[in-house]
């Protein structure tokens, strides 16, 4: 009988253990990395997200920022749908005009399950490393005034110190000034973040 209990015991710290959900810091040491698998899906979009201007001249800012942490992660219902909220520094300013020197909230669609055995992630997209500069495409949602990056293009690494001689911020610079013709842009939303926000209603 104690033999039993013993082995019994045993199944419960191992189920126990298989299942515990990761801690804040654990997760943001994973996020950018390939210790846990993917699992893409496609996501239908209204612009052609492979053409850079396009994916512009959609969003309402675009700029460089160094990320500087992890916040949390949102689910919908389905538990497999995560928004990964990011503290992010921005450097630079390619389209529209975001504070600078101080951590601002980015949310990225995509991260880690809510059973946090994977990560979930539209296909061609990445998940920003804590510590690493990326090019950032971003709308903002309107209901919470956050500033949004979803699908592919919307993030892209930086890989030199200067950004004048980085190849993604001179693509995103140049595609910047441009303008889509076949893309309704509409009304821009401030975001809070913004330099004149508050001040006035569009830019």
């Amino acid at each position: 009988m104690r033999k039993i209990i013993v082995v019994l015991l045993s199944f419960l710290l191992l189920f126990c253990g298989c299942s515990k959900k990761l801690g804040a810091d654990e997760i943001a040491k994973l996020l950018g990395t390939d210790k846990l698998p993917y699992n893409y899906y496609c996501a239908s979009f209204i612009i052609d997200e492979t053409n850079l201007v396009d994916v512009t001249t959609y969003v309402d800012y675009v700029f460089v920022g160094k990320v500087t942490g992890y916040d949390k992660t949102e689910y919908d219902e389905d538990g497999e749908s995560p928004k990964t909220y990011y503290k992010v520094e921005v450097e630079d300013n390619i389209k529209g005009e975001l504070i600078k020197n101080q951590e601002i909230v980015l949310v990225k669609s995509g991260g880690i399950t809510e059973d946090h055995k994977k990560f979930s992630l539209c296909y061609d997209d990445i998940l920003p490393k804590i510590g690493e500069r990326y090019v950032f495409c971003a709308y903002v949602m309107e209901y919470i005034n956050e500033l949004y990056c979803f699908g592919p293009n919307t993030v892209c690494k930086v890989e030199k110190t200067d950004l004048m001689e980085d190849a993604a911020y001179l693509r995103y610079t140049e595609a910047s000034k441009k303008t889509a013709q076949d893309i309704f842009e509409g009304k821009h939303i401030v975001s809070r973040y913004d330099v004149k926000y508050n001040t006035k209603s569009n830019f």
